[in-house]
């Protein structure tokens, strides 16, 4: 960033806040990069929805009802029962369906970023999931 483009993006605080990054503008003649003080053409760029991302610590499998638990912790977004998410288990993605959330000492209805929670799955079978493996949002 050159130093007058550096002085603007400084003299003009609001613009960059915290609460307005998903409304900031995309500058055609930089590319990729963020642009609040040309006047080239401008494109809005789309607002992102928070995504859910689990790291798998632990697999268990329920025999009597084929159904797979991934426990860790949620590292991005939440997660409430039913969600359809894919299950990343080496090269193959697998979709899956959240059936209920699990937890030794609560009640859990949605789990958010930083929770321990087990999430009992549909549509994995016994051997697609391991420890190292990560579910996220599709």
């Amino acid at each position: 960033m050159n130093r007058q483009r550096e002085a603007s993006w400084k003299a003009s605080p609001g613009r960059a806040s915290g609460t307005n990054l998903g409304r900031l503008i995309a500058c055609a003649c930089l590319g990729a990069a963020l642009c609040l003080t040309h006047g080239c053409e401008e494109k809005r760029i789309p607002e992102r929805q928070a995504s859910f991302r689990l790291r798998v610590d632990k697999v268990l499998y329920v025999e009597n009802s084929s159904r797979v638990i991934v426990v860790g912790f949620v590292t991005h977004g939440s997660v409430k029962p039913g969600a359809h998410l894919t299950l990343r288990h080496g090269a193959a993605s697998i979709p899956v369906t959240v059936e209920r959330l699990e937890h030794p000492e609560r009640r859990m209805t949605v789990a958010r970023e930083g929770d321990q929670v087990g999430l009992i799955l549909h549509g994995a079978g016994k051997d697609q999931a391991q420890a190292g493996d990560v579910v996220e949002s599709r």
